[in-house]
């Protein structure tokens, strides 16, 4: 995780702390990405070239696949300054890290024009990837940490002698 998050201990005993965590610079992150995308799209290219015959439609589609993948960087160093800005929460319910309210409010309104867009365009493909978006974002960190806590032994149990000086920054 980065330096430079506060941390905070409430009245219940929380300890609450926010962060940015770099998306192209996190070692973690950058290759989590890498399998999550060079394994797929590699698959798919594999298939196209090996079945198209080296057809010009195939180079088309595998250069649409790349122009795509390209964009996707200035895309997010646009509209997310390049950051994905996470708050943690350690209780006596377990362990919890979600997405800021800053940051939940721009994914709203990218999930939102995602579905208007894939509307207005006649894609429902398009409109139903920005519904699911929007899906599985509302309520889900809250949703997971109460099925872990109930099926996870060590996050149902309260933490005993935390303090604020001991959290990870």
């Amino acid at each position: 995780m980065r330096k430079g998050g506060s941390v905070v201990s409430d009245i219940q005993g929380a300890i609450r702390w926010q962060t940015s965590v770099p998306i192209f610079e996190n070692k973690v992150i950058l290759k989590q990405l890498g399998i999550g995308i060079s394994i797929p799209f590699g698959l798919v290219a594999l298939v196209i070239a090996l079945v198209s015959g080296r057809s010009r439609d195939a180079l088309y589609a595998l250069g649409l696949i790349a122009g795509l993948l390209v964009l996707t960087w200035p895309f997010i160093m646009t509209a997310y300054r390049g950051k994905y800005r996470m708050e943690l929460v350690l209780d006596n319910k377990g362990a919890l890290c979600r997405t800021q309210t800053r940051q939940a409010k721009e994914n709203r309104a990218i999930n939102t024009l995602t579905v208007l867009l894939g509307l207005l365009l006649g894609k429902p493909a398009v409109a139903g990837s920005g519904m699911l978006a929007q899906l599985l974002f509302c309520g889900l960190s809250e949703t997971l940490r109460s099925v872990f806590s109930e099926s996870v032994p060590m996050l149902s149990r309260p933490i005993s002698g935390a303090r604020a000086a001991s959290a990870p920054m």
